[in-house]
């Protein structure tokens, strides 16, 4: 008997050994002292098993690592800022910054900090505008869905579906049908087909799931309804696309076919946050009509997307219900695109008669006229060579402009045509563009009536000339151009302490092929080094100036002091000789 007590106590120990092994590291750790903690969930708040949670100091170091228990808690022990990072396959890896001051305790109330519940993210979801749907038996429903990989890391995700007993379902895109896809971070588009069975009465619920690291679902709920043949619904546009923000207006026919007088109802199934109104031509809100048969009646379905409504396609169900509660049914799509900006861009006057030379202004005026801001950029794309132009918004150079939705602005085009430009007609192109692609061009004839063109000839290249003697030559302006300058002069630039006199100083006027002589006389200072040196001659209006023309003038020294110094020298011959002859008689 001690033998198998001993036995059974020897198992009792092992048991009781093997359970405290059995207990996980956090049921463990659970009693040790911490002085943070929190709670990990999902998005509906349900608690995550065994979240590894990793504390890494300000450098990089592993300080605790810890796992979540059953109910999504967590508790450490450490000590100043810490990166907290949550970590589970199928889910989002987050990170969350803390500061810890307090010294840890057993009890878990008197934590420095309690991080309360931190959601994490599934690496998948799945999601529709349109999850319920009345549709008539025998009919295939296309609902549109999107699968979202929200992880970093590329997912392979398989499809699968549950519907009812006769139900045919499949997955498609554009091309087929899908089974699975390889996606990475982003989103993905797809088609969620439904063959209705004729015989179907009871509402059919279809469970679309899309599998990788996690799991998502969508449950779809289609309810069929045997439809009436004496309404029918009729639009001449099954489905339209339309910016972001607009409202949206689809024509629409009632009529009734049958035999009898219908009473009917009209109702829209909309996606969630969409309101629509049935109108008349005239505005007249219309919930409901009386029909006699052969009756047919117009109206329009307007149609006003929630606020913020995101692009992509979505679908509108519109049912005329007899009296009998029997419908008529509809199905329109809308695809919503990325709001554009619309320009007005006008000029009050786009033909012009200028002089070479003189500016012109163009006054445009724009108009954002779309749902969004503008930015407008301001280019000339085509203009004539050499030709300046100028946007100008006040007195300041621009070269775009931010207009708000609704409002419009006004911008000069300043154009300068060059002096010598010969007369004609020219023109200019210049273009108002917005970001998204908004253009308009608007054309600029201008007609050069006048030009200008001045030329300068000089009455030597070459002079040549005594230092400290003035040289002079002649210097013929002519007007080439076909309208007056004015105020016609020279400039002439000497070299070092040269000095230059000008006759005449100018000349008021010089017509149109007319030309004028100035007479330049130069002086040279004494203390000139002889050389060759450059004097540039050059001729303004008050229009334009010509090219300038360089003389070449050559400075010597002057032949007086040669004959000076070659009689001193036969002087000094001369006393050598008689001095020879007195010293030789002696």
């Amino acid at each position: 008997m001690n033998l198998r007590f001993r036995k059974a106590t020897i198992v009792t120990l092992l048991v009781l050994a093997l359970y405290a092994l059995s207990l996980t590291p956090l049921q463990v750790a659970s009693a040790e002292d911490g002085n943070i903690h929190g709670y990990v969930v999902d998005s509906d708040g349900k608690p995550i098993y065994r979240v590894r949670v990793r504390a890494y100091d300000s450098q990089g170091g592993l300080a605790s690592t810890k796992y979540t228990d059953s109910k999504g808690l967590f508790r450490m022990n450490i000590a100043g800022t810490y990166t907290l990072v949550f970590e589970k396959t199928g889910y989002v890896t987050l990170q969350k910054t803390v500061k810890v001051e307090l010294a840890p305790t057993d009890d878990p109330d008197l934590d420095d900090v309690k991080m309360g519940n931190i959601a994490m993210e599934k690496t998948l979801s799945l999601s529709s505008t349109v999850v319920r749907r009345v549709t008539t038996p025998g009919i295939t429903l296309r609902l549109s869905f999107t699968v979202t990989n929200n992880g970093d890391l590329q997912e392979n995700v398989v499809f699968s579906i549950s519907a009812p007993d006769g139900w045919v379902t499949r997955v498609t895109d554009s091309i087929g049908q899908v089974e699975s896809v390889l996606l990475n971070k982003g989103s993905q588009s797809f088609t969620l087909e439904i063959r209705v069975p004729d015989s179907a009465t009871d509402t059919g619920v279809i469970s679309l799931t899309a599998t990788g690291t996690s799991e998502a679902s969508l449950v779809f709920e289609i309810t069929p309804v045997m439809s009436t043949d004496d309404i029918q619904l009729h639009s001449t546009y099954l489905s339209i696309s339309e910016e972001q923000g607009k409202t949206i207006e689809l024509p629409l026919t009632v009529s009734n076919v049958g035999e009898v007088d219908k009473t009917v109802s009209l109702e829209a199934e909309a996606p969630s946050g969409w309101t629509a109104t049935f109108k008349t031509s005239t505005n007249l809100v219309v919930r409901s009509l009386y029909l006699k048969p052969g009756d047919s009646v117009s109206m329009k379905m307007v149609l006003k997307p929630a606020d913020g409504a995101q692009t992509g396609d979505y679908e509108v169900q519109v049912r005329a219900v007899d009296q009998m509660g029997i419908p008529a049914s509809l199905v329109l799509g809308v695809s919503l695109i990325e709001a554009t900006s619309e320009l007005e861009v006008i000029s009050t006057f786009t033909d012009v008669t200028v002089t070479a030379g003189s500016s012109i202004t163009f006054p445009i005026a724009v108009w954002n006229t779309g749902e969004k801001d503008a930015l407008c950029l301001l280019t000339v794309p085509e203009a004539p060579e050499n030709w300046k132009t100028v946007f100008i918004s006040g007195d300041i150079e621009v070269s775009s402009l931010l207009i708000a939705a609704g409002e419009s602005t006004t911008v000069k085009l300043r154009v300068t045509p060059p002096n010598s430009v010969e007369t004609g007609v020219y023109v200019l192109l210049a273009s108002v563009a917005s970001d998204d692609g908004a253009e308009t061009i608007l054309p600029f004839n201008v007609n050069v009536a006048g030009s200008y063109e001045l030329s300068l000839e000089l009455s030597t290249l070459y002079r040549t000339t005594t230092i400290g003697e003035a040289l002079s030559f002649t210097a013929k302006v002519t007007n080439d151009g076909q309208s007056p300058v004015t105020t016609a002069y020279l400039d002439v630039t000497l070299p070092g302490d040269w000095e230059a006199t000008i006759t005449p100083a100018q000349v008021s006027s010089l017509a149109p092929r007319a030309s004028t002589t100035f007479t330049v006389e130069v002086s040279t200072p004494a203390d000139t080094v002889a050389g060759d040196y450059l004097v540039s001659v050059k001729a303004y209006s008050d229009q334009l100036e010509s090219s300038s023309i360089d003389l070449r003038v050559t400075a010597q020294a002057s032949s007086t002091w040669g004959y000076v110094g070659f009689g001193l020298v036969a002087v000094a011959v001369i006393g050598v000789y008689f001095g020879f002859r007195k010293f030789k008689r002696r």
